[in-house]
């Protein structure tokens, strides 16, 4: 469960760090002469930073999640239940019923 929660975390992250990423990409060519490109770095540097922890994080729940489910053993559905259990008449089709008259 923790994997999971590390991916969504992760992911959840890089989206918003991409936008805020892009956002100040845009900003000096937007407004033109109002914002320096020294003044959006203010704004890129921090965010392209994030972004990248946030994908590193995305990526380790990712294999956590991935290891998690090849550890732990298949489970067993009803079907494979209902396949398991051993009739006297030797077909797998279940229990018969009796007519009734």
């Amino acid at each position: 469960m923790r994997g999971r929660g590390l991916m969504w975390t992760g992911l959840i992250g890089f989206i918003v760090g991409l936008v805020a990423l892009l956002i100040c990409l845009l900003l000096p060519l937007i407004l033109g002469p109002n914002v320096s490109w020294g003044e959006a770095m203010m704004g890129i540097i921090p965010s392209g930073v994030l972004t990248l922890v946030f994908l590193v994080l995305m990526l380790i729940g990712m294999a956590t999640l991935v290891s998690s489910r090849q550890d732990e053993p298949r489970r067993r559905s009803r079907r494979d239940e209902y396949d398991d259990e051993d009739d006297d008449d030797g077909d797998d089709r279940g229990p018969r019923r009796r007519r009734s008259r």
